[in-house]
């Protein structure tokens, strides 16, 4: 694992392995997706990665405007090269995206880290075992 870095809208950057972990706080407001955008694009910059994992899971609400510029985020990482996925969406935050029939299409999900970090082939089955990058 490499170091954290925490911007000022309460988003941390961490590396699992070869994976970037972007971790949001429990809003979305304000300045957040703009931090969240630039921290994305100065770390793959700096450091490029096999894939990010969005862990959402602090997240309490998420409204049609911001999913949609979460879903851009991601898709611009994609486009960077490295497979993105979302994590840790609570049942309600899903539910209300449902309620207003936002776009999910070819979204990547998984309920936790170990999941997403098992799906991307970053851990083992164990959990334990790193892979090579």
């Amino acid at each position: 694992m490499y170091g954290a870095v925490v911007d000022g809208g309460g988003i941390l950057a961490t590396r699992v392995g070869s994976c970037l972990v972007l971790a949001v706080g429990k809003d979305l407001a304000g300045s957040a997706l703009e931090s969240l955008r630039a921290l994305a694009i100065d770390e793959l910059r700096g450091l490029p990665a096999t894939a990010v994992v969005f862990d959402l899971s602090a997240l309490c609400y998420l409204d049609s405007h911001e999913f949609t510029e979460l879903r851009s985020i991601a898709r611009m990482v994609d486009m960077l090269g490295a497979p993105s996925m979302f994590v840790g969406l609570q049942p309600g935050v899903i539910v209300h995206l449902m309620q207003l029939d936002a776009d999910t299409a070819g979204l990547r999900t998984a309920l936790g880290l170990d999941e997403a970090l098992r799906q991307f082939g970053i851990i083992g089955d164990d959990g334990n075992a790193w892979h090579a990058p």
